[in-house]
């Protein structure tokens, strides 16, 4: 594993904080979570993978922000959508 912040590999666990496990980082200092690919994002995640799932089966990304207008009742911007397609490839 390594940190987030300056990329060291001396990363031990540092306990639990709301039931997720913490690490700090012996060279910077720096105690972090992992948070997989949905880190910060606000929006829930069934509605993130709703959205690429739209799109990769052939949707354009208006398309994909109407049906999921009309499946969970929430407005995302056709933008936001192509932010969540950037996030999820880096």
């Amino acid at each position: 594993m390594m940190c987030k912040y300056c990329g060291s590999e001396k990363v031990v666990k540092n306990g639990k904080v709301r039931e997720k496990q913490s690490y700090l980082c012996k060279d910077c200092g720096y105690r972090f979570y992992l948070d997989g690919k949905f880190a910060r994002m606000k929006n829930d995640k069934a509605i993130i993978v709703s959205a690429l799932n739209l799109y990769y089966d052939g949707l354009s990304l208006r398309k994909a922000q109407r049906n999921l207008e009309q499946i969970f009742g929430e407005r995302v911007s056709q933008v936001t959508i192509l932010n969540w397609l950037k996030n999820i490839h880096n």
